[in-house]
């Protein structure tokens, strides 16, 4: 019973931390590419730190390179997607803002039938 009221409080955690991210991206008086820039190069300073950390290795010579360059193109597109996203924010709201965001998937669908 224990583990399963832990589970749950780690869910409420996510949800609030995911959640407020809106509120508190619109409270930041940067350009949106800033914005994802300085989140981005924090997430990278984290990620280096846990690989250190775990002593985890990336073995980038026998990658295969076709999965390397995915791997690049879709880390440029979530980053402009992120950029459009902060910028939406700022010019239209978190809430309208958030819900365009999440019918992204419905609309590709939508375009690729």
């Amino acid at each position: 019973m224990m583990k399963k009221n832990n589970n749950y409080l780690k869910y409420i955690f996510a949800l609030l931390l995911f959640g407020s991210n809106g509120i508190v991206a619109q409270q930041i008086h940067m350009d949106s590419t800033n914005i994802v820039l300085v989140r981005t190069f924090i997430g990278s300073l984290l990620l280096l730190a846990i690989f250190y950390l775990t002593k985890n290795r990336m073995d980038l010579k026998n990658t295969d390179k076709k999965s390397l360059v995915f791997l690049t193109l879709s880390g440029i597109a979530m980053g402009c997607s992120w950029m459009f996203l902060y910028s939406a924010y700022q010019q239209i709201g978190v809430g309208m803002a958030s819900l365009l965001y999440y019918t992204d998937p419905i609309i590709v669908v939508i375009f690729l039938r």
